[in-house]
Order: structure tokens, then C-alpha cells, then sequence
């Protein structure tokens, strides 16, 4: 009888520990569910309205009504931690124009409408808007080290003159503008912070450059222009405008005299396409005669002319008629930028003889000169297809500061680069 009392109190005893362990277990889920702190409780946003989203070791903040909380979550939380260790992001929120700029300091970037979502795209595109869209299809094809994407055809099918008679369709993806070309299978991301007058979002836009793309395994050649802008004979215009249509960039070196409120429009959109600017002095003198002052105002001129009225930094300098001397190096900041063959465009004043002079010589990695003053200079690029023809030769048509890169050439005070 004694062992079956001391059994029974053993079932009884197990049968009490196990409703006190029931107990235990139950009053801990309800304290971890209604009594304990979120463990990211002490993390706080600056911003009021900031809502939560959360994995296991990482925090994101995001604006009250913002949609995409799990894609930020995808694009922030990229870390492999320990539990112990956290990542906690807090976002940016920009009003600009009835728009708001999220931005995070990852690098993630969204525009939303007044009630946080994607802004609506109606479709239209400004003469602009594909312009920019082509430039970045022209980058995206080469930086993916396609020999089409180097090719006339690709060049021309591509120009934004016939953007719509390819397939494509765009929408607004985070922070910019997304174009799919179906026949590439390439998408193409242009930033909203430029596009986005052009599209119908009315923002505060930067100033935009033509990205580009410069391979430095394949050829390349810098086209370089002295003596202009010119506006009497068009010549510097048709130059900018064939460069632009075959996707290259040259490098301009203005006189001073030339500079006025009449080629300020044109020397913008020349920057905004790509193109480099140099001084070439402000009145043409040989740089060897002049004292240090007179030297300095020469060619500084037309660099101040440049950061005031367009804020571009130019960088170097191009010495009429090829003259400097160590005096010159020594009071000059901006490195000397010379040619390796010159066309005669100035002597011959002839479409067809700049044509042979380009084709001669011509080498990989070379410095060529002309004159944006000369009609005969833009008829013998672009009618007669100089640059059709360096592009359908495989060469890129790049800037000096491009080249001097491929070369491998810091442009420096005293540097000379040509002959």
C-alpha cells in the first residue's frame, strides 16, 4: 500500500510541474506580446511621421504612406549580420515643386507625388526628354562592351530623330525615368532630377552632360577646334551637331573677342552634348611677347568668362599659333594642349582637301586640329562624312582630357601635350 501512496504522489507532483511549467510558458508568450519592448524601441527617426519596417537585424524608416516599404527593406537591408549586430537606415524627405525626393544614405533615391506614391507618366516626351533618353542609351549599349553599340547603324537607328520608330516603353522607377528597348533587351535609367520638367514633374532641375562612355581598348582620336564660336557662317553649330549624332565629343578652344551674349546659347548646348572647352586667348596674340600680366589676362580671360556665365571650370589652354616658352609654363597654370596633325583646314579653305589631309596621316590616339570659322570645315565633317567615316574606322571621337586619360598623360602646369 506504501509504494502505491508514494506513486500517486509522484504522478501527482509530475502532473503539478507540468501545469506550472504550462503556466510559465503561457505567462511569458503574454509578457513578450503585451509587457516587453521591441527591441528596436530605442532606435528613433528624425523624422515625426516616420513609420517601421523591419528583418531580424535591420531597421528602415520611411515616410507615413509610402508603399514600397518592402522594397526598401530588399534595397537597404543588403548586410549578412549576427542578430547582435543591427543596420538602421533613416531616409530624407525633400520638397520640391509639389514633389518629395526620398533619399537614403545607401544611395537609394525615390520621387513621389504629394500622397508619397510613384508620380503618374502620361507618355509624351519632349524633344528634350528623348535627346536625354538616347544619350543614355548610347552609354548603357557601350558600357556593356557591345561592338553594335560602336557601329554607324547603331548610331544613326538610335539618334533621338528615331527614337519612335524603335519599341519601347518607359515608366518612373525610384528616382528616375525607365525606358525599355525591346530589340536590345536593354533597359535604359535616366534621372529625374534631369528629365523631370521634360516628363511633366515639375521639379528644380540640375544641369545636364550627355553622359559618355569611353572604352579604353578601342581606338580613339580627339577632334579639336581653334579660333571660334563662330555664328556668320554656321560652321561651329553643324560641327556640334554632327558630333552629337554620332555619339562623339570634341574639344573647343574659344578666343575671348568672340564670347557675347548672341554665342552663349550655343556654347551651353555644346556643353550640355559633351563637349570640352579650352582657351585659345582672348585676342590671338603670341603669347611669347607679352608680360606676365598681359600673358595671364590672355588666357585667364576667357576661363572667368566660362565659370561666370555657364560655371564650367576650363582646364587647359591652347597657345596661338603653337608658341610658348618656359616663361610662359611658369605663369601659366593650365597645361598647353598642341596637335599632331593639322589639317590645313585654315590654308586650303577647301572640303575636299581637309577630307585627304584627316585620312593621310591619320593614327590611333592622335590630336587633330581645325577651325569651327570656316564653312568649309563643317561641310568637310559632316557632308563629305569625315566623322561617319572615323566611327565606321572603329575610332571614338573623344575629348583631350578623355585622350590625355587613354594615354595615360596628367595635364598638369607645364604639361604639352601634341607635338
Amino acid at each position: 500500500m506504501a509504494k502505491r501512496k508514494h506513486k500517486r504522489k509522484l504522478r501527482k507532483s509530475i502532473k503539478y510541474t507540468l501545469y506550472v511549467l504550462i503556466i510559465l510558458a503561457l505567462g511569458f508568450l503574454v509578457y513578450n506580446f503585451f509587457f516587453k519592448n521591441d527591441k528596436w524601441d530605442a532606435y528613433q527617426s528624425v523624422n515625426a511621421e516616420a513609420k517601421k519596417a523591419t528583418t531580424d537585424t535591420c531597421l528602415v524608416f520611411y515616410p507615413d504612406g509610402f508603399k514600397n516599404k518592402e522594397e526598401l527593406l530588399d534595397k537597404l537591408c543588403t548586410k549578412d549580420l549576427n542578430e547582435e549586430e543591427v543596420e538602421v537606415f533613416d531616409y530624407t524627405l525633400k520638397e520640391d515643386g509639389g514633389y518629395y525626393h526620398l533619399t537614403y544614405d545607401k544611395g537609394v533615391e525615390y520621387y513621389l507625388d504629394s500622397s508619397y506614391n510613384t508620380p503618374s507618366f502620361s507618355g509624351e516626351l519632349s524633344t528634350k526628354a528623348k535627346m536625354m533618353i538616347s544619350d543614355h542609351l548610347r552609354y548603357t549599349m557601350k558600357s556593356k562592351g557591345l561592338d553594335y553599340a560602336y557601329t554607324l547603324r547603331f548610331l544613326e537607328e538610335s539618334y533621338y530623330e528615331n527614337i519612335d520608330d524603335m519599341e519601347y516603353s518607359c515608366e518612373i522607377k525610384g528616382a528616375d525615368l525607365s525606358c525599355y528597348f525591346k530589340a536590345y533587351e536593354t533597359e535604359v535609367k535616366v534621372p529625374i532630377k534631369y528629365i523631370g520638367n521634360e516628363i511633366g514633374i515639375n521639379i528644380t532641375s540640375e544641369n545636364y552632360i550627355k553622359p559618355t562612355y569611353i572604352d579604353p581598348e578601342r581606338k580613339a582620336i580627339a577632334l579639336t577646334f581653334d579660333d571660334g564660336p563662330s555664328l556668320s557662317e554656321g560652321a561651329t553649330q553643324t560641327i556640334i551637331n554632327t558630333l552629337y549624332k554620332y555619339d562623339g565629343n570634341g574639344t573647343f578652344f574659344v578666343l575671348g573677342y568672340r564670347l557675347n551674349e548672341d554665342t552663349n546659347e550655343l556654347l551651353k548646348d555644346s556643353i550640355s552634348k559633351g563637349n570640352e572647352y579650352g582657351s585659345h586667348t582672348m585676342n590671338h596674340y603670341d603669347l611669347t611677347t607679352l608680360s606676365k600680366d598681359t600673358l595671364v589676362n590672355e588666357v585667364i580671360g576667357v576661363a572667368d568668362y566660362f565659370k561666370e556665365n555657364f560655371d564650367y571650370e576650363v582646364k587647359m589652354y591652347r597657345p596661338p599659333y603653337g608658341f610658348y616658352n618656359s616663361f610662359v609654363d611658369e605663369n601659366i597654370t593650365l597645361p598647353a594642349i598642341l596637335w599632331e596633325l593639322d589639317t590645313n583646314d585654315w590654308s586650303s579653305r577647301d572640303a575636299d582637301s581637309v577630307y585627304e589631309s584627316v585620312f593621310k596621316y591619320l593614327n590611333n590616339h592622335m590630336i587633330l586640329l581645325f577651325h569651327d570659322i570656316y564653312d568649309s570645315t563643317g561641310s568637310a565633317l559632316s557632308s563629305k562624312g569625315i566623322i561617319e567615316r572615323l566611327i565606321d574606322e572603329g575610332y571614338q571621337l573623344v575629348t583631350v582630357s578623355e585622350l590625355a586619360k587613354i594615354r595615360g598623360v596628367e595635364l598638369t602646369q607645364g604639361t604639352h601635350l601634341g607635338w
